[in-house]
């Protein structure tokens, strides 16, 4: 036999197989002229042989729980980051502490071995601690999605048999209903108990948890219409984690993005395995996850993102220059986005379903024309098997269905031993054929794969109709099964489009009431619904859209709807689901909105009218493949086919048409009118511009402090703008979540590492809020007003900064001159007009070392409008006085009233700082940003006889303007002159310090 072939579609190996594999198959043919095709012996001996060689030894069990390897690193490395999500940052020392306290509770509530414990809480660092909490309690985690229907969730929970279901604040108002079932404990408002804090160990309480028992049960669409619950044990996953943290090559030293779903398996990876390899796990916020993604790469500095292709096609890889490495996985890997990243990050294409524990195989792509190269095993053995009959291996080469075998695979289905013993076999004929010992447990992927002559798979597609929708596997039958319990519905079937103008879409044609319907019956091709029972069909199909997504998730729901009379049937009686896809595939765009209603009438006012309006039309049909024609201002998003993915789309699309608009917001519009009202013109750039710009002139924003031995406190300033402040934008619910995102930017100020000033513009109900804040070592209140004055004056383009405004390490250099100056002067006038007393701490039984901020206690006084007034007003008028006098003569005659058995204490004033120097006003600060102040003391000695407060201001008044340089000498020399330790020793610390702030009219 001669065999002639394409070297540049087959290697010399392949092609040898290729013609040993035909010889193999006539010679079986010719040998059993009367057996089924099907169950022919087609594998060479060479190929047997090679499949042994692949698959003839296992990786062993790794008999350890999941969270002992996190404990681990806890042990070996307490001060590395283990955290750093939007809400709060976490060492591994400080995770074990908070992990260890919540899973005391979870023990005291009944949590232990084979108990299943829910999870239903948003991204934040107290979803991480939940985890492994419940791991540590020796339970198991059931992920419970945030935006699945409660239906959905009240299933799972009985199904599991929770005792115990974790939220958040966010949560658990809709979940309310669930303590019917089980028990709800509020993650956050646990911790913010202090009486909650117990230090006892877990030792004393939980029991052995060993590596057979449930570490976690991650639910699957189902095709019968129930959730299937996927049991993964702490050895499988332990395993898993082990041998696949090392082919990603996860180090210490990386950061790795938490993007997935709790309830998507990804998500182990990214939490439990980066904490496992010692690396960091960052947690967006979802206003960064879905409409600021490449921003948020950059911002956290992550080096390891794992995504869908599709979310990877939306990221710019040369806006993430930290990224490294990125994992794709959940969907066939496209093409076009290898070529995106090839050049800047390593790609490795990840495979692996739940009941296999994450990663089963993976592949680092080097090109484009392998992108759908999934790799080789990763702990285990792969076996690619006839469909038909899983007894019989296929030819290298050939396409069948993946069995994966090892210590990796799940313990099965939850409460379900058919469906479990239908996907997990043990010994299928080949292993007996090829002389393999016997006991191999081995899952039936469903995927069709072929493998390549060094091993590794080739991704083909689904033998079935399960089909991947953002990274999560989806049964179209679970969707027929709901769909087909709405009210009115006859028969329904569900497609996945792969191409044509409603491609990666699912589009349900249903069958309505008899009436309507020819209904199913031998060979019955597609028929259209009449035109007189249409316009019906179509609003009751709306009515089974809102109740199906009452019952699925939402990527679950179809876009497109389609009334029919009967549907394409074969002559077995089974939906002839070729010809239906064919004949949705022929529609026109304009046939698709005749059927489904969204054809709008002729009318001129329904096009879009404004500028935004035609910029929104734009970019919808560019995102959506629907003509310009077809969007009306009436048209919804959704409608339109959209959803979750391709408004992340839609938000990339508008910003390069300089538009800012989130996805919440474009779910959220009915239409395309209503989001042009919530789209603004870019001005996340323009802000960004004008802080960079600020920040940019005044250099103690971009400060850094460190302390060391030697040197005591030292102060540098970042000179790369990069990096050097903190700036995020962000879209949040209510003013709960505002103030979520103000403690998180407050929380995110560093002294050592910066940033020492941050800034988060925050929409919420259609209202912008600027949030700014900076360590107050850096700024002072009237930097703010300064701030403020020049961020308004750059955004409304009214005047560019000043170049030559004076910065503050320059102040603080000629204020260090002046020292010096008054020094080789022989300048011997006093800082201050009066003597100042010591303090007088006996008196409050206290020695000064037991003196320390944290012992203040705040207490508040309210003066009403009308005392108010006066103060400001009408009560200087007498002495010429200013207010801030009149208040410190009311402090001086009060503390002489009340402790008339001591004398009174000196009150240093604390002040703004900024005078001039009397001679040079160079040194004048009006528009530096820094912390300028002084405390100056101020003694007014009150005899016995107590003066009245008539002249207890008189001599404040005078001894304050008497001061020089309101303090500024003072302040000098007590600081910068050598002698100024010794000379003011007696000046601290201070019993009383006065902080008048001033009178702002906007600013705060």
């Amino acid at each position: 036999m001669n065999i002639q072939y394409s070297t540049a579609a087959l290697s010399e190996t392949a092609a040898s197989r290729l013609a040993k594999s035909l010889v193999q198959a006539i010679r079986a043919v010719c040998e059993n002229v009367d057996q089924p095709l099907g169950q022919l012996r087609l594998l060479s001996a060479e190929d047997k042989e090679q499949f042994r060689r692949w698959n003839s030894t296992m990786p062993p069990r790794a008999e350890r729980c999941v969270h002992d390897l996190v404990l681990d690193k806890m042990a070996t490395q307490p001060t590395a980051p283990a955290i750093s999500a939007w809400d709060g940052e976490m060492t591994y020392g400080q995770l074990e502490n908070a992990s260890r306290q919540l899973a005391h509770r979870l023990v005291k509530l009944g949590v232990g071995p084979e108990v299943m414990v829910g999870l239903c809480m948003d991204k934040s660092k107290w979803g991480v601690v939940a985890m492994l909490a419940i791991l540590r309690a020796g339970g198991a985690v059931v992920p419970l999605g945030v935006q699945h229907p409660l239906s959905r969730i009240q299933g799972i929970v009985n199904d599991t048999a929770a005792p115990l279901v974790l939220v958040d604040r966010s949560h658990e108002q809709r979940l309310a209903e669930l303590t019917a079932l089980t028990q709800l404990l509020t993650v956050d408002s646990f911790f913010d108990d202090p009486s909650t804090v117990n230090a006892t160990t877990l030792d004393e309480l939980c029991p052995s948890v060993r590596p057979e028992h449930v570490a976690w049960v991650i639910y699957t669409s189902g095709s019968t219409g129930t959730p299937k619950g996927v049991v993964l044990d702490h050895g499988a996953l332990t395993t898993s984690i082990y041998h696949h943290g090392r082919r990603l090559d996860i180090q210490p030293r990386d950061r790795l993005l938490q993007f997935a779903a709790f309830t998507f398996d990804a998500a182990i990876q990214e939490i439990i395995t980066t904490l496992s390899w010692g690396a960091c796990i960052c947690v967006p916020s979802e206003d960064d996850r879905v409409n600021r993604l490449t921003y948020y790469l950059t911002e956290a500095r992550v080096t390891i993102a794992t995504l869908t292709s599709t979310v990877a096609a939306l990221v710019q890889p040369q806006d993430t220059p930290t990224v490294r490495t990125l994992i794709l996985m959940g969907e066939a890997v496209q093409a076009k986005v290898v070529d995106q990243w090839i050049e800047h990050a390593d790609i490795i294409n990840a495979y692996g379903p739940s009941e296999c524990c994450i990663h089963s195989t993976c592949n680092k792509v080097k090109d484009s024309s392998v992108a759908l190269n999934i790799g080789t095993a990763i702990a285990g053995g792969t076996w690619v098997v006839n469909p038909a009959n899983i007894g019989q291996l296929v030819p290298l080469g050939a396409p069948g269905e993946l069995l994966i075998e090892g210590p990796l695979l799940a313990r099965g289905y939850l409460n379900d031993p058919d469906k479990t013993a239908a996907a997990f076999v043990t010994d299928p004929t080949f292993v007996q054929e090829l002389g393999l010992s016997p006991g191999r447990r081995m899952y039936r992927t469903g995927d069709l794969v072929r493998q390549n002559t060094d091993g590794s798979l080739t991704y083909l597609g689904r033998r079935d109709t399960q089909v991947k929708i953002r990274g999560q596997r989806v049964e179209i039958g679970e969707i027929e099964y709901y769909i087909g319990k709405q009210a009115g519905v006859h028969d329904a079937v569900v497609l996945y489009m792969r191409k044509g103008p409603l491609a990666n879409r699912l589009v349900a044609s249903v069958v309505l009431g008899e009436n309507w319907a020819a209904g199913r019956h031998e060979n019955a091709t597609v028929q259209r619904i009449s035109e007189e029972h249409k316009e019906s069909a179509q609003l009751q199909l709306r009515d089974a859209q809102l109740g199906l997504s009452k019952r699925v998730m939402h990527y679950m729901v179809p876009s497109i709807w389609i009334p029919l009379a009967a549907v394409a049937v074969g002559a077995s009686g089974k939906t002839d689901r070729l010809a239906l896809t064919r004949w949705v595939d022929s529609l026109s765009p304009d046939e698709i909105a005749d059927l489904t209603g969204t054809e709008e009438a002729e009318d001129a006012d329904a096009m879009p009218a404004t500028h935004v309006e035609r910029q929104l039309q734009q970019a919808w049909s560019q995102v959506l493949s629907v003509p310009l024609s077809r969007i009306r201002r009436t048209s919804s998003f959704l409608s339109l086919g959209g959803d979750s993915i391709t408004s992340m789309q839609l938000v990339v699309a508008c910003s390069a048409l300089g538009l800012v608009v989130t996805v919440r917001a474009i779910l959220l519009s009915p239409s395309l009118a209503a989001l042009a009202l919530e789209t603004r013109p870019v001005q996340l750039e323009d802000l960004s511009r004008a802080l960079d710009a600020v920040v940019a002139k005044h250099a103690m924003l971009r400060a850094r402090f460190q302390h060391t031995a030697a040197a005591g406190w030292q102060q540098w300033i970042q000179k790369e703008l990069d990096g050097s402040y903190r700036f995020r934008a962000h879209q949040v619910a209510d003013r709960t979540a505002l103030a979520a995102v103000t403690r998180a930017s407050k929380c995110s100020l560093d002294l050592a590492c910066g940033p020492v000033f941050a800034a988060d513009l925050i929409e919420t109900a259609g209202m912008q809020t600027l949030h700014m804040t900076a360590h107050h070592l850096v700024i002072d209140l009237v930097s703010w007003r300064i701030l403020l004055r020049e961020l308004e004056d750059l955004l409304l383009q009214r005047a560019p900064l000043n170049p030559h405004a004076l910065s503050f390490p320059r102040w603080i250099e000629q204020q260090h001159l002046l020292a010096n100056a008054a020094r080789a002067n022989g300048n011997t006038k006093p800082s201050l007009p009066h003597d100042v007393p010591a303090a007088s701490w006996d008196y409050w039984g206290l020695s000064p070392g037991q003196y320390t901020g944290a012992d203040t206690v705040e207490v508040k006084v309210e003066l009403d409008e009308a005392t108010t007034n006066v103060l400001f007003g009408d009560a200087n008028l007498p002495l010429r006085s200013e207010p801030v006098e009149l208040m410190l003569a009311a402090l001086f005659h009060s503390f002489a009233h009340v402790f008339p058995d001591r004398a009174v204490p000196a009150v240093f004033v604390e002040g703004h700082g900024r005078i001039a120097d009397e001679e040079d006003d160079s040194t004048l600060a009006a528009e530096t940003v820094g912390w300028f102040t002084t405390m100056t003391p101020l003694h007014v000695p009150i005899s016995e006889g107590l003066p009245g407060l008539v002249d207890t201001l008189r001599h404040v008044k005078d001894r304050r303007r008497a001061v020089p340089e309101h303090g500024m000498r003072y302040f000098r020399e007590r600081f910068l002159h050598a002698s100024g330790p010794n000379t003011f020793a007696h000046h601290r610390p201070m019993e009383v310090l006065f902080n008048y702030m001033g009178r702002f009219q906007q600013a705060e």
